[in-house]
């Protein structure tokens, strides 16, 4: 019981939202700024957030940037891409740079200090190279997401970081 009420004081409330063709989630984590941007500089730890990914490999490049090649799940096959991802004043950036499954997969990760937390946004702009209902997308995506800032949180609760 007392690990129920436990888990109930950290939930998150994660806020889902659609801006163009990105799909936009965020949520207020009771942590650090600091230790966001701590935890999203590891690279390969934040992509293996998703509960699609399969495997990720890394190459740290001479511009300060890491060039990232994902295998995700997909529907019947894996999906791969490889993108170079950037920090930005108020996050990261993962641009797509090649992938015969994707004309589009960029992640924008941005945080902001509130209220003694960090509010963690995440906008995603997914488009497979084959026909899929852009609503599914949404719905798959924004799932996605959401697991993703309740994985960081639970990361950082119990401080399991690589440093």
């Amino acid at each position: 019981m007392m690990v129920l009420l436990l888990g109930q004081a950290h939930a998150l409330d994660v806020q889902r939202s659609q801006s163009g063709e990105m799909v936009v989630v965020s949520a207020v984590l009771p942590h650090s700024i600091a230790d966001v941007r701590s935890l999203l500089a590891q690279h390969e730890t934040t992509m293996r957030m998703g509960k699609d990914t399969r495997h990720v490999e890394t190459r740290p490049l001479p511009n300060g940037c890491t060039e990232l090649t994902v295998l995700s799940r997909g529907f019947g096959r894996d999906l791969r891409y490889t993108s170079e991802r950037c920090p930005t004043p108020d996050g990261f950036h993962s641009k797509m740079i090649a992938s015969e499954d994707f004309d589009a997969h960029d992640i924008w990760w941005s945080m902001a200090s509130v209220n003694g937390g960090t509010e963690v946004t995440i906008r995603v702009d997914v488009r497979p190279k084959v026909m899929v209902p852009h609503f599914v997308i949404r719905h798959l995506v924004g799932g996605a997401l959401g697991e993703t800032l309740t994985k960081m949180n639970q990361l950082l609760d119990t401080g399991h970081l690589a440093r």
